[in-house]
């Protein structure tokens, strides 16, 4: 299913590997059989994707999210910054097992948006 505020937002997908993930992609994919979306924190830190869920962000705090990476320059400072930031009281800090992520794509956002 996909997230009806983020058509606009939303262009080319690509499948992908948890390697080849950096801080700031945003990514699909299947976890306990259901699709999550979300924006890639850090990849793969103790066997769990770190990242902002989606689905509790509006596609403005996505794209004032992604302005502020841009600066940041690893994912300690990354971490630190969100971990407490107000992204997370409305829960969309998520963890994820790595070995549990399925069908993994990232997905490009269309230019006029960016």
């Amino acid at each position: 299913m996909d997230m009806p505020l983020y058509k606009n937002l939303f262009g080319t997908r690509k499948f992908t590997s948890n390697k080849q993930l950096r801080p700031g992609k945003v990514v699909q994919f299947t976890y306990d059989n259901e699709q999550k979306f979300a924006l890639v924190l850090n990849p793969d830190w103790q066997g769990k994707l770190h990242a902002l869920s989606l689905k509790t962000l509006t596609p403005d705090s996505l794209k004032s999210i992604l302005e502020e990476l841009v600066n940041e320059s690893s994912y300690d400072s990354i971490y630190e910054k969100y971990k407490n930031s107000k992204y997370v009281e409305s829960r969309s800090y998520r963890t994820y097992t790595v070995s549990k992520i399925k069908t993994l794509r990232e997905i490009f956002l269309k230019e006029d948006n960016v």
